[in-house]
């Protein structure tokens, strides 16, 4: 046997035999999870990556985009396919960042298997795999007793005393002024907060987002307008609120049910794909969307005795 055929089946072996990473093997296939690192900083990015490996007569259903990654955002992802001998090689990449500080784990990947000839299929699991997410901020400094400063004398400025006494009095003007003016009751009756978000909605609509599939740009007012209604309806401050920390008070809150909170969860999940994951869904996805805000808006919103509702 020649040099050239026996390094040859050295990288063979070492290929299938000589991985690091987590991973799960079978006869027939094999399983790989691994993270370029597990310790990194608040928004530093990591690569996730999934390997499988099965012979050629393996049907394989690879897990849905994102499976298990709700706690992180994707910033970039991949997925490609190669053969090496009578091997099938899968391999999906996700770039991911935190920035919620803690331990954070990937749960185990769920695949599923069969030989052509075979009817049911059969179920492989990945390893979990663990993040740390240290925080940027400094740590806190001993407490030190500063010594009293000495009393300090300034020069008396009569111009900046004028200016002083000027602005108060004109305050005291002004506030006599206002009080005894009459006032006109206000008769602007404030707009519930579903009929703002009925009307923003028929504006998304009237925009031809979806016809020039710019769905990053319908998928960000979407999501703005389903975020507004639910600030002004429940006195939430869901704008301020990264997906991250909307899921984890979303968690605690009374205010949803849990059909509901499914509606919140899938539809903001989707939604920060599309605007930070460079994935394009179908039209009739965005449509769904829409129609799913609209509907949590329907069955949320605020309940008027009046003809104003």
């Amino acid at each position: 046997m020649s040099p050239r055929v026996i390094l040859k089946l050295l990288g063979v072996f070492i290929f299938f035999w000589g991985w690091g990473g987590a991973s799960f093997a079978q006869a027939d296939i094999k399983v790989e999870a691994q993270l370029d690192k597990n310790k990194v900083t608040i928004g530093e990015k990591i690569t996730y990556t999934l390997k499988i490996i099965a012979d050629k007569d393996i049907e394989v259903k690879l897990p849905g985009f994102g499976q298990g990654l709700e706690n992180f955002a994707i910033e970039d992802f991949g997925q490609k396919k190669r053969r090496f001998l009578k091997r099938v090689i899968y391999e999906i990449w996700y770039k991911l960042s935190s920035y919620q500080s803690g331990s954070h784990t990937i749960p185990p990947s769920k695949i599923l298997y069969k030989r052509k000839k075979d009817k049911e299929y059969k179920t492989i699991y990945s390893k979990p795999l663990k993040v740390e997410v240290k925080s940027l901020l400094a740590q806190k400094r001993p407490f030190q007793i500063k010594d009293i400063y000495g009393p300090l004398s300034y020069p008396f400025n009569w111009g900046l005393a004028l200016f002083i006494l000027t602005i108060v009095l004109g305050s005291i003007g002004s506030g006599v002024y206002f009080f005894f003016r009459k006032r006109k009751p206000s008769s602007q009756v404030k707009i519930p907060p579903h009929q703002q978000a009925y009307k923003k909605l028929e504006l998304l609509k009237s925009k031809d987002y979806l016809e020039r599939g710019d769905f990053k740009s319908f998928y960000v007012e979407l999501s703005n307008i389903l975020r507004d209604y639910i600030e002004e309806r429940f006195q939430i401050k869901a704008l301020e609120m990264t997906t991250e920390e909307f899921f984890s008070f979303l968690r605690e809150a009374n205010y949803f049910s849990p059909e509901q909170k499914n509606i919140l969860k899938e539809f903001f999940s989707f939604s920060d794909l599309v605007k930070f994951a460079k994935f394009s869904p179908l039209r009739d996805d965005a449509q769904r969307s829409f129609s799913s805000v609209k509907n949590f808006i329907d069955q949320t919103k605020q309940q008027i005795s009046d003809d104003n509702q």
